[in-house]
């Protein structure tokens, strides 16, 4: 149904007694002859193909494309027709999306303790297939993916497993109905630690006095140390 690229494959068949064949999106009424021009074709008796084409180039732009296919036999007769097919020329890489990861219970988008961080993908106009990568975030970037990568998936990915502890970068292509790739990658990154703050120490004071075993009040002076700042 759609079509990347202007050149595409065509199947021709049920054309046991053709000699020639017209391939055209212009030639929209029969020629009048095998002899008679194909308009719009491409073969080297006056548009016409000698042998039958395997492909065809279609005209530029997107949009939908008509083909039309008329055969000639040894006598120059040709087909009643019109024989035709559709298909729909699409070489716009769709929208690069927004990606961000975040804390499935705090919903923090900087860091999170957990394994599986929350993965959202929007502004993903046209995507019918989502690809994504997970790393670490100094590492190269990866090669972007080619249109069959098994790494695509038809349901929009919603979470993603964090391969180690530390600073962690998703890449997110999405693919659209004509297999077209998003380019560039679409990136998130979060740092992931599963290690627990150092103990700090605890001092208590007498607010006047500053003696530390004794206070003559209820309101003490506290001094919180973080060993780890």
């Amino acid at each position: 149904s759609h079509a990347r690229q202007v050149a595409i494959d065509i199947v021709v068949t049920n054309d046991m007694t053709a000699a020639k064949w017209c391939v055209s999106q212009t030639q929209t009424t029969a020629p009048a002859l095998g002899t008679s021009a194909c308009n719009g074709g491409a073969g080297a008796a006056n548009g016409w193909y000698t042998t039958r084409p395997p492909t065809f180039t279609l005209s530029v732009g997107d949009g939908l494309k008509t083909v039309y296919v008329w055969v000639a036999n040894a006598a120059n007769n040709v087909n009643v027709g019109p024989v035709t097919d559709s298909i729909t020329l699409d070489k716009t890489l769709p929208a690069a999306p927004t990606v961000a990861l975040s804390d499935p219970n705090t919903n923090s988008i900087t860091d999170t303790n957990q394994a599986t961080a929350n993965l959202s993908i929007t502004a993903d106009t046209d995507a019918t297939a989502w690809c994504v990568f997970e790393q670490d975030a100094v590492a190269a970037p990866p090669a972007a993916p080619a249109y069959n990568d098994v790494c695509f998936v038809t349901t929009k990915p919603t979470t993603q497993v964090l391969g180690a502890t530390g600073s962690r970068k998703v890449y997110v292509y999405t693919k659209d109905i004509a297999a077209n790739v998003s380019t560039p990658a679409s990136t998130a990154t979060i740092n992931y630690s599963t290690t627990a703050p150092a103990n700090p120490t605890l001092a208590l004071t007498d607010g006047t006095t500053s003696s530390a075993t004794h206070v003559r009040q209820l309101a003490t002076a506290a001094a919180i140390t973080d060993t780890a700042a």
